[in-house]
């Protein structure tokens, strides 16, 4: 990402696929590649945001439309809004902190 003085910002890109289905029928029927040559040329390939949205701004869109859904319904939910609280008879297990 370039800004307007030139300078550049480093950013991750995880392209999802444009036919997110495609790779998954791809492996349903084996191996992706058929050769070392074929997954190198891929791995090479430009990718476009327009056609593969990168997978973290894809997720926040979700959530964001996740959010507002929720916002919509509050007023139809019988229920007040409360926070959410667990308390030790929710936990299941042990709990172990450690600190690096």
């Amino acid at each position: 990402m370039t800004l307007k003085d030139g300078k550049t910002v480093p950013q991750i890109y995880y392209p999802l696929p444009a036919d997110a289905e495609e790779p998954s029928r791809r492996r349903a029927k084996g191996p992706l590649f058929t050769s070392l040559k074929e997954m190198v040329e891929n791995a090479g390939r430009k990718r476009t945001r327009i056609s593969e949205p990168d997978a973290l701004e894809y997720l926040h869109t979700c959530l964001c439309q996740f959010t507002e859904l929720a916002a919509q319904l509050l007023s139809r939910s019988p229920l007040q809004p409360r926070p959410v609280v667990l308390t030790e008879a929710d936990i299941i297990g042990e709990i172990k902190v450690r600190s690096q």
